[in-house]
């Protein structure tokens, strides 16, 4: 499982990035998919459930769990369009990409789409 950002991405991201901070991807149930994504920026001690990725100089972290069982490989993307509501981070499955809800700010769990059941509890 890979997490990628594309240059977009990256050149949005780098305006709210403070030195010693991170960028952590992560999910939590909701949305009408059944999970929504999580974007934010973090400082703080390493994890070692974390897996660690590295991009233009920066860290990328996500729970080894969520990435394996609820997100898969995924590119994040900054959309941008004539609409500024519009705008944003998307987020691009690799694997499975149409298990998405329309709006595609939930999506459902990479495990599921495999037939097992993922629960905040199981994870």
């Amino acid at each position: 499982m890979e997490i990628s950002v594309s240059a977009s991405a990256w050149s949005e991201i780098k305006k709210t990035l403070n030195e010693g901070e991170y960028l952590r991807v992560s999910a939590r149930s909701g949305g009408c998919s059944g999970w929504k994504w999580e974007l934010d920026t973090e400082q703080g001690l390493e994890d070692k459930d974390d897996d660690v990725f590295y991009e233009d100089g920066f860290e990328i972290r996500c729970n080894h769990n969520i990435l394996h069982e609820v997100i898969g490989s995924v590119t994040i993307d900054y959309l941008v369009t004539t609409n500024l509501v519009e705008n944003g981070f998307v987020f691009r499955r690799i694997v499975a990409p149409g298990h998405s809800c329309g709006c595609g700010e939930s999506f459902t769990p990479i495990a599921e789409i495999h037939g097992d059941k993922v629960t905040v509890n199981n994870i």
